[in-house]
């Protein structure tokens, strides 16, 4: 316990066992914590699963070359400890189901205020389109188009990104829901 305090009081990266601890500043909790071994299970509430580790190495490497000229903040959604879900009517299981994201980021620019639920995906790629129109019911119109919503100011708008290997793998009505790993323009309002 004491060695892995003092790594987590480190700089910006340090390793631990299996772990990696990553202090990017715009992660909601301070450090990032994750592993490259998905059976790890000393440690709980940590980042194992192989695409979402590839999303966190991907977008440090991101922010590390780009500049960003908003404000902005993500987490990692945890569905044992997070009630944050959207449900979706799931049809292989033929009821409604919850769809927990795995990472939401909050993205401001002036009076524009953006929340971008991102799902990075593996090999599988479950249940997207019910997930994908579940979302589109609550937060898009009769058109497809992205509500805002007003709110003390501020124009509120919501987005879904899953995120794969190759976006042009799925059907059309859902690629423009879909980004290939690496790419982070959903940061850009």
């Amino acid at each position: 316990e004491e060695e892995f305090n003092k790594k987590m009081k480190a700089k910006d990266n340090e390793s631990f066992k299996d772990l990696t601890i990553k202090k990017i500043t715009q992660h909601y909790y301070l450090p990032v914590i994750y592993s490259e071994n998905d059976k790890q299970e000393y440690i709980k509430h940590i980042i194992t699963i192989p695409s979402e580790v590839r999303f966190i190495k991907n977008l440090e490497q991101f922010v590390s070359k780009n500049e960003i000229d908003r404000e902005w903040m993500f987490s990692k959604i945890d569905e044992s400890l997070d009630k944050l879900y959207i449900p979706y009517f799931n049809t292989a299981k033929n009821l409604y189901s919850k769809f927990y994201p795995d990472f939401i980021f909050w993205i401001k620019k002036g009076k524009q205020y953006k929340i971008v639920f991102i799902d990075p995906k593996g090999t599988a790629n479950t249940s997207y389109q019910n997930k994908i129109d579940e979302f589109e019911k609550v937060f898009s119109d009769e058109n497809r188009k992205i509500k805002t919503f007003n709110f003390k100011g501020f124009e509120i708008s919501f987005d879904l990104r899953l995120v794969g290997e190759n976006r042009n793998a799925v059907g059309e009505k859902y690629r423009d829901y879909w980004l290939n790993e690496g790419d982070f323009s959903f940061l850009f309002i």
